[in-house]
């Protein structure tokens, strides 16, 4: 990671078009002269690539899967890949680079998966900001029910 990239940590302004109209401008020189700063949310995700990699581990241990693996390894501090690519970026130049680098693989590794295979899954890992206890937080109708089970192919 190049260490002349400048931080997230300011850049995104809240502005009002009207009394009814607030939004958020994101680039990275923006010194947020009659704005309010918005929040870039770049709290550092701890561990996240560790479990993913130990995810990856277990699925080919367990059934010979061979995952692919893609880690964002930037700092959230200087880029967010999980963010729309103004917010995420600032439009900071190494980090739309950077941004756009993440993306474009994500979408070979995903084309190289319908070629070679013809289906496949798609996880994202990342962490969240929530600071009440330790959870796993996972969308798309899983229940508590579905993520607690030893066989995944069985619902108890």
């Amino acid at each position: 990671m190049p260490t002349d990239v400048p931080d997230r940590s300011s850049g995104g302004c809240g502005r009002t078009a009207d009394p009814n109209t607030y939004y958020c401008t994101w680039n990275y020189n923006d010194t947020c002269v009659n704005a309010n700063p918005c929040d870039v949310g770049n709290t550092r995700d701890v561990l996240t690539d560790e479990f993913a990699q130990n995810v990856a581990n277990e699925l080919n241990n367990r059934w010979g899967y061979k995952p692919f693996v893609i880690l964002g390894v930037w700092s959230r501090g200087k880029v967010e890949f999980n963010r729309p690519i103004i917010e995420g970026t600032l439009q900071q130049p190494e980090s739309l680079s950077s941004y756009q680098g993440y993306h474009s693989f994500i979408s070979e590794t995903v084309d190289r998966i319908y070629q070679n295979v013809g289906t496949g899954l798609l996880i994202d890992f990342h962490g969240h900001a929530a600071s009440v206890g330790d959870f796993i937080m996972a969308g798309y109708l899983l229940t508590k029910r579905h993520l607690s089970v030893d066989d995944l192919n069985t619902v108890q």
